[in-house]
This record gives structure tokens, sequence and C-alpha cells, in this order.
């Protein structure tokens, strides 16, 4: 695998190396993957998973006509209008959701829902659909509802703002933490066992705080708060329980 990413990276800078500032007229012109303020293409497709868009590219200094000429010779795959991904890079289970959150990184996008379970490691199968959430001031990108969807994309625009404690980073996008997302998520959730595991997830992997749980859920109420404190009540009896055991054993073992 090294051998082939190694290659890539030949390939991305002599790619680069063809796109030069000829605006300057001195022999100080520059590479584009190298621009002026330490701009480094592949390290920005790097940390994108292998994606990038065209501002990031003009950043760098690489033209569009450049980027459209080895997109059709097959360097690059094209996934969205103004995206790219270099193909020579591993796939990975992330990059359909990923290429849609690059697309709208400029509307200060937040993967959520059952997008950010599934990045989270807190459900294992791909929903299938891609959920982003995007701030009120950016609510002309979207029709004028609080949620639309657009070929298995679902665009959300709460009334309330995400606070920036609900967002991490993760894979290199901007995903809500594992309480947000089980709150988004509740009430499209398929059943309550399926509740109670990603809940059980949430806490033994992401360290989610189960009462911040129970009262994010008390305030939306209905189906939300239902299902939620049924998950929370049993994966925190689990816990006691093992907590009991363990006190237990280590009761018989003195």
């Amino acid at each position: 695998m090294w051998g082939t990413l190694l290659s890539g990276h030949v390939q991305w800078v002599t790619l680069l190396s063809y796109s030069i500032d000829t605006s300057r007229t001195d022999d100080r012109r520059e590479p584009a993957g190298s621009c002026r303020g330490g701009c480094d293409a592949w390290d920005k497709a790097e940390e994108q998973g292998g994606f990038f868009t065209n501002a990031d590219a003009r950043a760098c200094g690489v033209r569009r006509s450049l980027l459209s000429y080895h997109a059709l010779r097959g360097a690059f795959e094209r996934p969205h209008r103004g995206v790219y991904r270099i193909r020579w890079l591993p796939a990975t289970r992330f990059d359909r959701i990923r290429a849609e959150w690059i697309f709208r990184k400029g509307d200060r996008a937040v993967v959520s829902h059952v997008s950010a379970l599934f990045i989270l490691g807190l459900i294992d199968e791909d929903p299938g659909i891609v959920e982003l959430t995007l701030p009120r001031s950016r609510r002309g990108k979207v029709p004028a509802r609080e949620e639309t969807w657009r070929d298995g994309v679902r665009i959300h625009v709460p009334r309330a703002e995400l606070k920036e404690g609900e967002i991490l980073m993760r894979e290199g996008m901007r995903v809500t933490t594992a309480v947000r997302s089980i709150l988004d998520a509740a009430p499209w959730a398929a059943s309550p066992v399926w509740m109670e595991e990603v809940v059980r997830r949430a806490w033994e992997r992401e360290g989610a705080d189960l009462e911040a749980l129970m009262i994010g859920a008390e305030d939306r109420r209905g189906r939300t708060e239902r299902i939620v404190d049924r998950a929370v009540a049993a994966v925190a009896g689990h816990a006691a329980a093992a907590r009991g055991t363990l006190v237990s054993a280590r009761a018989r073992r003195a």
C-alpha cells in the first residue's frame, strides 16, 4: 500500500509542478504545490481523505483548467461539482459522507444525525443517506423547510444553532457529538433495541454523559424522550449490575 501511496505522491507533485505562476517575470516562480503562505496541496488533500475542492486547489495555485484536464485523464475522481478525489488513495467507507460534507464545507456544514452515528462508530451499517446540519444563516442555500431531501442527502436547518461544544472533529470532518447525534436521530430510530445499543456504545466508547442525554431528551419530548429514556435506563441498569458483580468478585478475592 505504501508503495502505491508514494507513487501517488510523486504523481501529485508532478501534476502540481506543471502549474506555475506564470504572471511572475523573474526566476522566483513557485510550484503550485507549495504556494505563498505555506499551503501544501498534498497535505490538504490527505487531511480530507484524498478529497479537495476547487477552492483548495486555487489556494495552492493550481488552475481549474488543469484540474479538469487531469480529471478527464483519470487522475482525479469528481464525485461532486467542484469536488475532487485523488484516485490512487485508498477509498474508505466514509467517502460518500465526506464528499457531501466537503461540498458544503463553505456553508459551515456539520455531519449529523445517523451519518454522525456511523462516523462515531455507534452504528455499524452505512445508513445509506447523508445527513448534514447547516446554520440558519445559510438557510438560503436550501429550500425554505426545516429538512430537505436530494439524491439521498438530507439537509437540516434547526431553529437553534449548534453550540461549539456539540461539534467535534472526526475523520477530518466536523461531526456532532454522540449526545447530540443520538438526540437528533432518535425520532427516526429503528427500534428501542437499536437505540439501546447506540446509547451503550456512546457511553462505553465516547464517554457520553447519560444524564445530559436524558435532560436533552426531556427538552425534546415525544418519541425522543420515550425511546432515549428507555435506552438510558437499560444501559445504566446493565452498568450498575456490572459494577455490583465486580465489587462482589473483589470482595470474594479479599
